[in-house]
Protein backbone atom coordinates (compact mmCIF):
# COMPACT_ATOMS: atom_id res chain seq x y z
CA UNK A 1 0.00 0.00 0.00
CA UNK A 2 2.95 2.80 0.61
CA UNK A 3 4.36 1.93 -2.63
CA UNK A 4 1.16 3.24 -4.00
CA UNK A 5 1.87 6.12 -2.94
CA UNK A 6 5.26 6.33 -4.52
CA UNK A 7 4.43 7.29 -8.54
CA UNK A 8 6.49 5.15 -10.75
CA UNK A 9 7.44 2.54 -8.35
CA UNK A 10 7.34 -1.19 -9.28
CA UNK A 11 6.05 -3.59 -6.43
CA UNK A 12 6.99 -7.36 -6.40
CA UNK A 13 6.12 -9.98 -4.28
CA UNK A 14 7.90 -12.66 -3.61
CA UNK A 15 6.52 -16.72 -1.80
CA UNK A 16 9.10 -18.28 -0.15
CA UNK A 17 7.25 -21.22 1.10
CA UNK A 18 4.45 -22.05 3.92
CA UNK A 19 4.64 -23.35 7.24
CA UNK A 20 2.51 -26.44 7.12
CA UNK A 21 1.49 -29.63 5.30
CA UNK A 22 0.45 -28.23 1.40
CA UNK A 23 -2.95 -30.18 2.43
CA UNK A 24 -4.22 -27.85 5.19
CA UNK A 25 -6.07 -25.30 3.89
CA UNK A 26 -4.71 -21.61 5.69
CA UNK A 27 -6.93 -19.05 7.58
CA UNK A 28 -8.92 -17.32 5.58
CA UNK A 29 -7.65 -13.77 6.69
CA UNK A 30 -4.19 -14.78 5.80
CA UNK A 31 -5.40 -16.68 1.97
CA UNK A 32 -7.25 -12.73 1.53
CA UNK A 33 -4.30 -10.86 2.63
CA UNK A 34 -2.43 -12.60 -0.16
CA UNK A 35 -5.03 -12.19 -2.38
CA UNK A 36 -4.82 -8.15 -1.82
CA UNK A 37 -0.82 -8.35 -2.00
CA UNK A 38 -0.85 -10.34 -5.41
CA UNK A 39 -3.45 -7.64 -6.67
CA UNK A 40 -1.54 -4.55 -5.60
CA UNK A 41 1.88 -6.12 -7.12
CA UNK A 42 3.32 -5.11 -10.88
CA UNK A 43 4.77 -9.09 -10.17
CA UNK A 44 4.15 -11.86 -8.04
CA UNK A 45 7.32 -14.41 -8.22
CA UNK A 46 7.37 -18.02 -6.31
CA UNK A 47 10.13 -20.09 -5.81
CA UNK A 48 8.95 -23.34 -7.06
CA UNK A 49 6.21 -24.25 -9.84
CA UNK A 50 4.51 -26.70 -7.17
CA UNK A 51 4.02 -23.48 -4.84
CA UNK A 52 2.76 -21.11 -7.67
CA UNK A 53 -0.32 -23.60 -8.26
CA UNK A 54 -1.14 -24.10 -4.70
CA UNK A 55 -0.98 -20.75 -4.19
CA UNK A 56 -2.81 -19.42 -7.44
CA UNK A 57 -5.38 -22.17 -6.51
CA UNK A 58 -6.17 -20.79 -2.70
CA UNK A 59 -6.09 -17.21 -3.71
CA UNK A 60 -7.99 -17.39 -6.81
CA UNK A 61 -5.37 -15.44 -8.60
CA UNK A 62 -4.44 -16.71 -11.81
CA UNK A 63 -1.08 -18.58 -12.14
CA UNK A 64 -0.02 -16.87 -15.62
CA UNK A 65 0.61 -13.79 -13.40
CA UNK A 66 3.00 -15.48 -11.25
CA UNK A 67 6.83 -16.13 -12.05
CA UNK A 68 8.50 -19.01 -11.18
CA UNK A 69 12.46 -18.35 -10.32
CA UNK A 70 13.92 -21.47 -8.56
CA UNK A 71 16.22 -20.86 -5.32
CA UNK A 72 19.98 -20.80 -6.44
CA UNK A 73 23.13 -22.20 -4.13
CA UNK A 74 27.00 -21.47 -4.33
CA UNK A 75 28.66 -24.25 -5.25
CA UNK A 76 31.97 -22.21 -4.61
CA UNK A 77 31.53 -22.42 -0.97
CA UNK A 78 28.86 -25.56 -0.81
CA UNK A 79 31.57 -28.30 -2.90
CA UNK A 80 33.02 -31.49 -2.22
CA UNK A 81 35.91 -31.28 0.10
CA UNK A 82 38.09 -34.12 1.30
CA UNK A 83 39.82 -32.28 3.96
CA UNK A 84 37.18 -30.88 5.10
CA UNK A 85 35.37 -34.42 5.20
CA UNK A 86 38.14 -36.19 7.07
CA UNK A 87 38.61 -33.17 9.34
CA UNK A 88 35.14 -33.02 10.44
CA UNK A 89 34.31 -37.01 11.07
CA UNK A 90 37.26 -37.10 12.64
CA UNK A 91 35.83 -35.06 15.21
CA UNK A 92 32.64 -36.47 14.96
CA UNK A 93 34.11 -39.38 15.91
CA UNK A 94 33.09 -41.51 12.49
CA UNK A 95 35.28 -44.05 11.36
CA UNK A 96 35.31 -44.48 7.11
CA UNK A 97 33.44 -47.37 7.58
CA UNK A 98 29.98 -45.63 9.18
CA UNK A 99 27.24 -44.66 7.86
CA UNK A 100 26.68 -40.90 8.49
CA UNK A 101 22.74 -39.68 7.56
CA UNK A 102 22.19 -36.45 8.35
CA UNK A 103 19.65 -33.60 7.87
CA UNK A 104 19.77 -29.69 7.79
CA UNK A 105 16.90 -27.74 9.04
CA UNK A 106 14.76 -25.90 11.06
CA UNK A 107 13.29 -28.05 14.01
CA UNK A 108 9.47 -27.60 13.14
CA UNK A 109 6.64 -29.51 12.52
CA UNK A 110 6.51 -29.44 8.74
CA UNK A 111 10.68 -30.36 8.47
CA UNK A 112 9.48 -33.86 10.34
CA UNK A 113 12.05 -35.06 11.56
CA UNK A 114 10.40 -37.73 13.60
CA UNK A 115 10.12 -40.04 10.36
CA UNK A 116 13.38 -39.69 10.16
CA UNK A 117 14.21 -40.64 13.66
CA UNK A 118 11.51 -43.50 13.60
CA UNK A 119 13.06 -44.95 10.11
CA UNK A 120 16.33 -45.75 12.55
CA UNK A 121 15.06 -48.78 13.92
CA UNK A 122 14.56 -49.99 10.24
CA UNK A 123 18.31 -49.48 10.02
CA UNK A 124 18.76 -51.45 13.52
CA UNK A 125 17.71 -54.44 12.11
CA UNK A 126 20.48 -54.51 9.27
CA UNK A 127 23.46 -52.44 11.29
CA UNK A 128 25.23 -50.96 13.64
CA UNK A 129 27.32 -48.90 11.57
CA UNK A 130 24.85 -45.97 11.38
CA UNK A 131 24.90 -42.75 13.03
CA UNK A 132 22.57 -39.56 12.08
CA UNK A 133 23.46 -35.82 12.39
CA UNK A 134 20.75 -33.33 13.06
CA UNK A 135 21.46 -29.42 12.60
CA UNK A 136 18.80 -26.68 13.27
CA UNK A 137 17.04 -25.57 16.26
CA UNK A 138 13.42 -25.28 16.91
CA UNK A 139 10.15 -26.17 18.54
CA UNK A 140 10.51 -29.79 17.77
CA UNK A 141 14.01 -30.11 19.42
CA UNK A 142 12.94 -31.17 22.82
CA UNK A 143 10.09 -34.08 21.57
CA UNK A 144 12.94 -35.29 19.29
CA UNK A 145 15.67 -35.61 21.63
CA UNK A 146 12.77 -37.20 24.48
CA UNK A 147 12.29 -39.78 21.33
CA UNK A 148 15.91 -40.84 20.78
CA UNK A 149 16.38 -41.16 25.01
CA UNK A 150 13.42 -43.65 24.84
CA UNK A 151 16.01 -45.45 22.81
CA UNK A 152 19.12 -46.18 24.84
CA UNK A 153 20.41 -47.99 22.25
CA UNK A 154 20.70 -45.08 20.32
CA UNK A 155 22.25 -42.33 22.89
CA UNK A 156 25.63 -42.11 20.79
CA UNK A 157 24.35 -42.27 17.47
CA UNK A 158 22.39 -39.44 17.27
CA UNK A 159 23.53 -36.12 17.40
CA UNK A 160 21.62 -32.68 17.51
CA UNK A 161 24.25 -30.23 17.35
CA UNK A 162 21.99 -26.79 17.19
CA UNK A 163 22.90 -24.23 14.62
CA UNK A 164 26.25 -24.42 13.22
CA UNK A 165 28.58 -21.79 10.89
CA UNK A 166 30.34 -24.99 9.92
CA UNK A 167 27.07 -26.46 7.33
CA UNK A 168 29.89 -27.05 4.75
CA UNK A 169 31.70 -28.73 6.39
CA UNK A 170 28.91 -30.58 8.74
CA UNK A 171 27.72 -31.52 5.24
CA UNK A 172 31.09 -33.14 3.88
CA UNK A 173 31.29 -35.23 6.68
CA UNK A 174 27.97 -37.18 5.91
CA UNK A 175 27.38 -40.15 3.72
CA UNK A 176 23.67 -39.28 2.95
CA UNK A 177 21.23 -36.46 3.45
CA UNK A 178 17.63 -36.68 3.87
CA UNK A 179 15.18 -34.22 3.50
CA UNK A 180 11.67 -35.32 4.94
CA UNK A 181 9.55 -32.22 5.21
CA UNK A 182 5.31 -33.18 4.95
CA UNK A 183 6.17 -29.52 2.49
CA UNK A 184 8.89 -27.57 0.88
CA UNK A 185 9.02 -24.48 -1.61
CA UNK A 186 12.49 -25.45 -2.73
CA UNK A 187 14.66 -26.23 0.32
CA UNK A 188 18.02 -24.43 0.38
CA UNK A 189 20.16 -27.17 2.37
CA UNK A 190 18.45 -29.52 -0.15
CA UNK A 191 20.67 -27.87 -2.60
CA UNK A 192 23.63 -27.62 -0.61
CA UNK A 193 23.67 -31.06 0.00
CA UNK A 194 23.85 -31.68 -3.67
CA UNK A 195 25.93 -29.14 -4.40
CA UNK A 196 28.73 -31.13 -2.54
CA UNK A 197 28.03 -34.27 -4.00
CA UNK A 198 25.79 -36.12 -1.48
CA UNK A 199 23.20 -38.72 -2.37
CA UNK A 200 19.74 -37.24 -1.16
CA UNK A 201 16.75 -38.68 0.14
CA UNK A 202 13.81 -36.40 -0.03
CA UNK A 203 9.99 -36.26 0.32
CA UNK A 204 7.74 -36.22 -2.95
CA UNK A 205 6.00 -33.12 -2.04
CA UNK A 206 6.63 -29.47 -2.44
CA UNK A 207 9.41 -28.34 -4.89
CA UNK A 208 11.20 -31.79 -4.30
CA UNK A 209 10.32 -33.11 -7.10
CA UNK A 210 11.34 -29.96 -9.32
CA UNK A 211 14.76 -30.42 -7.90
CA UNK A 212 15.32 -34.30 -7.79
CA UNK A 213 15.08 -36.88 -10.75
CA UNK A 214 14.20 -39.93 -8.77
CA UNK A 215 16.58 -43.12 -9.29
CA UNK A 216 18.73 -40.12 -11.08
CA UNK A 217 20.14 -36.99 -8.82
CA UNK A 218 18.58 -38.68 -5.77
CA UNK A 219 15.58 -40.44 -4.08
CA UNK A 220 12.35 -40.09 -3.25
CA UNK A 221 9.98 -41.67 -0.46
CA UNK A 222 6.20 -40.36 0.73
CA UNK A 223 6.22 -37.83 3.16
CA UNK A 224 5.78 -39.52 6.99
CA UNK A 225 6.54 -42.85 5.68
CA UNK A 226 9.47 -43.89 7.75
CA UNK A 227 9.47 -47.98 6.66
CA UNK A 228 9.98 -46.70 2.91
CA UNK A 229 12.96 -44.30 4.30
CA UNK A 230 13.98 -46.95 6.06
CA UNK A 231 14.01 -49.28 2.97
CA UNK A 232 16.08 -46.65 0.84
CA UNK A 233 18.31 -45.67 3.58
CA UNK A 234 19.49 -49.58 4.06
CA UNK A 235 19.78 -49.92 0.22
CA UNK A 236 22.18 -46.62 0.30
CA UNK A 237 24.36 -47.97 2.98
CA UNK A 238 24.66 -51.09 1.42
CA UNK A 239 25.50 -49.74 -1.80
CA UNK A 240 28.05 -47.55 -1.84
CA UNK A 241 28.74 -47.28 -5.31
CA UNK A 242 25.04 -46.14 -5.75
CA UNK A 243 25.88 -43.60 -3.37
CA UNK A 244 28.84 -42.27 -5.95
CA UNK A 245 26.38 -42.22 -8.53
CA UNK A 246 23.40 -40.34 -7.09
CA UNK A 247 26.11 -37.89 -5.83
CA UNK A 248 27.69 -37.21 -8.99
CA UNK A 249 24.30 -36.98 -10.29
CA UNK A 250 23.36 -34.82 -8.09
CA UNK A 251 26.40 -32.41 -8.37
CA UNK A 252 25.69 -32.00 -11.72
CA UNK A 253 21.93 -30.93 -11.28
CA UNK A 254 22.42 -28.37 -9.17
CA UNK A 255 25.22 -27.03 -11.13
CA UNK A 256 23.71 -26.84 -14.69
CA UNK A 257 20.51 -25.93 -13.29
CA UNK A 258 20.09 -24.29 -9.79
CA UNK A 259 23.45 -22.02 -9.51
CA UNK A 260 22.93 -18.85 -7.92
CA UNK A 261 24.81 -17.08 -10.68
CA UNK A 262 21.70 -18.28 -12.70
CA UNK A 263 18.90 -17.50 -9.72
CA UNK A 264 20.67 -13.75 -9.52
CA UNK A 265 20.37 -13.52 -13.50
CA UNK A 266 17.07 -13.84 -13.45
CA UNK A 267 16.06 -11.83 -11.04
CA UNK A 268 18.46 -9.23 -12.12
CA UNK A 269 16.18 -9.28 -15.66
CA UNK A 270 12.73 -9.07 -13.35
CA UNK A 271 14.39 -6.21 -11.52
CA UNK A 272 15.13 -4.25 -15.30
CA UNK A 273 12.10 -5.25 -16.63
CA UNK A 274 10.11 -3.48 -13.83
CA UNK A 275 12.12 -0.51 -13.96
CA UNK A 276 11.64 -0.24 -17.32
CA UNK A 277 7.88 -0.58 -16.95
CA UNK A 278 7.91 1.56 -14.01
CA UNK A 279 9.67 4.38 -15.99
CA UNK A 280 7.23 4.01 -19.11
CA UNK A 281 3.92 4.49 -16.57
CA UNK A 282 5.77 7.45 -14.69
CA UNK A 283 6.26 8.85 -18.44
CA UNK A 284 2.85 8.39 -19.02
CA UNK A 285 1.30 9.89 -15.87
CA UNK A 286 3.12 13.39 -16.44
CA UNK A 287 2.14 13.37 -19.84
CA UNK A 288 -1.25 13.01 -18.65
CA UNK A 289 -1.13 16.14 -16.24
Amino acid sequence: VAARWVRGAAIIHSEHGIESDGSVQEPWRRICFRRIAYGLADRVVSVSGQLKHLHAQRTGFSSDRITVIHNGVDYRRFCPDPAARASMRDELNLSDEDICVGAVGNLLPVKDHMTLLQALAGLDKQSNRWYVVVVGEGTERSKLEAFVSAHREWKHRVKFLGLSSRVPELLNAMDVYVLPSVFEGISNSLLEAMATGLPVVVTATGGNPEVVVDGDSGLMFQAGDARELASLLTHLAERPDLRQKLGTQALRRVREKFSIDSMVRKYDELYESMKLSSADKASRAMVGA
